[in-house]
C-alpha cells in the first residue's frame, strides 16, 4: 500500500508491536506518502486496504461538509455587536423537539425581568425593588 515492499520484512515494521515502538523511523515514511496524495485519495486506498481510517477536516472544511449542511449543524446569527456569523447547534436533534431559535446571546440583563417574572412568579412590584435596590440589572437596549 505504501509502496515500501522492503517494510514488509522488516523487523520494525513486521508487527503493530514493532511498528508502535518504531514510529520515529516509520512516522516521516507515513508522513511522505499522504504528502503525494490528496486526502481523498489517500483515505480511499487505506480503506481499500483494511486500515480503519477516516478524513480530519479543517475548520472550513467542516463549515463546508454536506454532512453538516444536510444535518444543518450550523445556523447563522445576526449579533448587534459582530455581525453575522455560523455557530455550531447543539449536536443533538430530536425530530419532535420544537426548534430552537437562533439568535444571538442576550445582553446583560436582557431577560432578567422575563426569567423572574415568567419563571420564578415575581410580581411587578418586587422586580422594581429588586432593580431600584441594584439587586438586579434590567437591560434597556
Amino acid at each position: 500500500m505504501l509502496e515500501r515492499e522492503d517494510l514488509i520484512q522488516d523487523e520494525k515494521s513486521k508487527t503493530g508491536t514493532a511498528r508502535a515502538s518504531n514510529s520515529d523511523k516509520l512516522t516521516p515514511i507515513i508522513e511522505n506518502w499522504m504528502k503525494e496524495r490528496t486526502r481523498e485519495k489517500a483515505e480511499n486506498i487505506l480503506n481499500k486496504n483494511g486500515v480503519p481510517v477516516g478524513p480530519v477536516y479543517t475548520a472550513r472544511d467542516v463549515f463546508e461538509s454536506k454532512q453538516v449542511q444536510a444535518r444543518k449543524s450550523l445556523v447563522d446569527i445576526d449579533d448587534p455587536q459582530v455581525g453575522l456569523h455560523q455557530f455550531a447547534r447543539t449536536p443533538i436533534h430530536l425530530s419532535a423537539a420544537p426548534e430552537i431559535p437562533a439568535r444571538p446571546a442576550p445582553e446583560l440583563g436582557q431577560d432578567t425581568e422575563e426569567i423572574l417574572s415568567t419563571l420564578l412568579g415575581y410580581a411587578e412590584e418586587k422586580i422594581n425593588e429588586l432593580q431600584k435596590n441594584e439587586i438586579i440589572q434590567i437591560y434597556q437596549g
